[in-house]
């Protein structure tokens, strides 16, 4: 399945909120969650929460499809996390590497 087959299918069958958290699907014998329609997904990266400021996201990966998706909100303590954009807060990505330079003290 595309990027496209598997968000229609997601719309259609859950809410942004419980995908995003995880609780859309069963767990399969891996411990990864899976769908019949669409098979097997990990939560393979997680950003946000308590004491990390309003950026939050989720990268959920479809092994069987090999198709990365990225999921966007926004976290506060007193509200938890909201997704404003609904399902567009969801968008395909691809893991790149990235080499970065750090200063660090001596």
């Amino acid at each position: 399945m595309t990027y496209t087959e598997i968000m229609d299918v997601l719309r259609e069958e859950t809410n942004i909120r419980d995908f995003a958290h995880g609780d859309f699907g069963i767990r399969a014998g891996t411990g990864n969650m899976f769908f019949p329609e669409i098979g097997e997904y990990i939560d393979i990266e997680t950003h946000g929460g308590e004491d990390q400021g309003t950026d939050w996201w989720r990268i959920k990966y479809f092994p069987d499809h090999d198709v990365y998706i990225k999921v966007d909100g926004e976290y506060s303590s007193y509200e938890g996390t909201e997704f404003y954009g609904g399902w567009a807060c969801c968008h395909e990505v691809r893991p790149k590497e990235k080499m970065i330079i750090a200063y660090e003290k001596v």
